[in-house]
């Protein structure tokens, strides 16, 4: 048998097996839809934001000042973001001259607590050291603002993966039963519209003082939205 004969008779077996592929997908039922699901996200982490300003004759007296407030921080054990620095002279314009005198740093924290009364302990070493080094150093605070963390996010946002799986599955399952066939779902795309606290920072000025109480900010409950978009194909 040449090849020639060869390929018209494969063609001519494949035919009716094509045929009947063609015919069956005529019958087939494709079903897009969007499947979603949410749940509350109650914040976890309390973010506080400190910023440290310094003044000195020398870079040397900055660094140190910025050093002594940054170790005394840091020994009360929190979780916190940044301790970054800079120091730079004290410059500013003057009949039309730039005139300079001393040295000016800054470090900026933001600091993740768990128990909101924790937040008084850092008022009070600020306040102690503000009280230290007078008109040297200052600092401001940013308004404490409840947020989650990525670990409650992370595990929120994986429960929900699954639970729009098994909605997707329950759904496949009523629409079988409402065509009579047999539907599969033939594929998922995820989708996320997420919700919940951030941080937001504004300015506020700490006076000196010996103890600290301060009010705790509310909890605003959000949400996390999943969506995914499922293909169920039924025969």
């Amino acid at each position: 048998m040449n090849k020639k004969v060869f390929i018209i008779s494969a063609v001519l077996t494949l035919l009716p097996m094509i045929n009947a592929f063609s015919d069956e997908c005529r019958e087939c039922t494709n079903i897009k839809t969007i499947i979603q699901d949410k749940k509350e996200i109650e914040p976890d982490i309390l973010a506080v934001s400190v910023n440290i300003t310094v003044e000195g004759s020398k870079e040397s007296e900055i660094i140190n000042m910025l050093g002594e407030v940054d170790k005394s921080i840091r020994d009360l054990g929190f979780e916190y973001k940044g301790g970054k620095f800079s120091v730079y002279k004290n410059c500013w314009w003057e009949n039309n001259k730039t005139k300079c005198e001393g040295f000016k740093g800054s470090s900026f924290y933001v600091f993740e607590l768990k128990n909101p009364t924790d937040q008084n302990k850092i008022y009070e070493k600020l306040s102690y050291f503000s009280g230290k080094y007078k008109d040297k150093l200052d600092y401001s605070v940013s308004q404490p603002e409840w947020t989650a963390s990525k670990e409650k996010i992370e595990q929120i946002e994986e429960q929900l993966k699954l639970s729009v799986i098994d909605k997707a599955l329950s759904f496949t399952q009523q629409v079988s039963k409402k065509l009579n066939k047999t539907c599969n779902i033939k594929s998922l795309d995820y989708e996320s519209d997420q919700a919940y606290p951030m941080p937001i920072y504004r300015n506020m000025l700490m006076k000196t003082a010996e103890s600290v109480s301060a009010p705790e900010p509310k909890k605003d409950v959000n949400f996390m939205d999943i969506k995914v978009k499922a293909e169920i194909i039924c025969k």
